[in-house]
């Protein structure tokens, strides 16, 4: 009978173990706070500066107003509708493709990626399932409805919220063709044809887009021959998003340090052995 007893309670336990970590399995995974998704963008000495914590606290009032709009809203589609050209009055004042997300939130200044990391927090926030998809030369969001797919093109104040099939098809297609015309890297930083990575397209996720702001600001940085900064920034892009884009920015900008005649020798053996030591240390990738 005790042997029974002590069989009983087993089987009890095992239940109920088996149940909590069922419950485990099925509680949600974690997933990037409002705070945590604007700090991808922000450099590490300006995530804990009062302006950095006077955006988020912008980003968090101007959230907790759609909120209450979301309520009045019968139907999702309505309420991302409002929440395009919402947001666009309020931060998207004037397109410059090399803006940052710090230049968004302080003077309006925005680009495709900045625009587009923007509305990407806000869905995210209301747990709207979307789609940030990225190009040789642009990026954009597709949100996923029940039973529809709504397009969001930040660069187009008046007409960047796309529910028509038809209208969503020949937009996309023309961002594609646009892309095989364009490769960002070939004609910002003047590097050989057969080296870049030609027309793509493919799905990204918030950390891989804060990726390509640093991978923009290095080749802007190029152009304007800051070659230091250039390197830290590309160090930074390979660091969020590992990719044979951002692997190639680095060799433009390595390549770059050894021809300049402006660096001394010191200086280019330091960055030079820096690189080195990280590609050794697997904290950046060597194509």
């Amino acid at each position: 009978m005790r042997t029974r007893r002590v069989y009983i309670l087993l089987l009890f336990f095992i239940g109920l173990f088996a149940l909590n970590s069922q419950a485990q399995s099925d509680a949600p995974k974690a997933t990037l706070t409002t705070s945590d998704s604007i700090n991808t963008f922000l450099s590490q000495d300006l995530q804990n500066s009062p302006l950095a914590d006077k955006m988020r606290s912008e980003i968090d009032q101007y959230l907790d107003k759609l909120q209450i709009i979301k309520t009045r809203k019968k139907a999702d589609r309505e309420f991302l509708k409002t929440v395009f050209f919402k947001t666009h009055r309020k931060f998207l004042k004037h397109y410059d493709a090399s803006a940052t997300f710090e230049e968004m939130m302080e003077t309006g200044v925005y680009g495709c990626l900045t625009g587009t990391a923007l509305y990407s927090i806000i869905l995210s926030h209301f747990g709207y399932e979307h789609e940030i998809v990225e190009l040789t030369s642009h990026v954009y969001l597709k949100v996923k409805l029940d039973q529809q797919i709504i397009l969001l093109e930040s660069t187009l104040p008046e007409s960047g919220f796309l529910e028509n099939v038809s209208e969503i098809a020949r937009a996309t297609e023309q961002y594609e063709d646009n892309s095989r015309k364009l490769n960002s890297v070939t004609a910002i930083a003047g590097i050989d044809e057969e080296k870049a990575e030609g027309a793509y397209k493919r799905s990204i996720s918030l950390k891989q887009l804060s990726g390509l702001q640093y991978h923009n600001m290095a080749i802007y940085n190029i152009k304007e021959e800051f070659l230091e900064t250039a390197f830290m920034n590309a160090k930074e892009s390979i660091k969020l998003y590992p990719s044979k884009r951002t692997e190639l920015l680095m060799e433009i900008v390595i390549n770059k340090i050894l021809q300049s005649k402006n660096l001394t020798k010191d200086l280019k053996s330091g960055i030079l052995n820096t690189y080195v030591t990280q590609v050794r240390k697997k904290k950046l990738t060597q194509r």
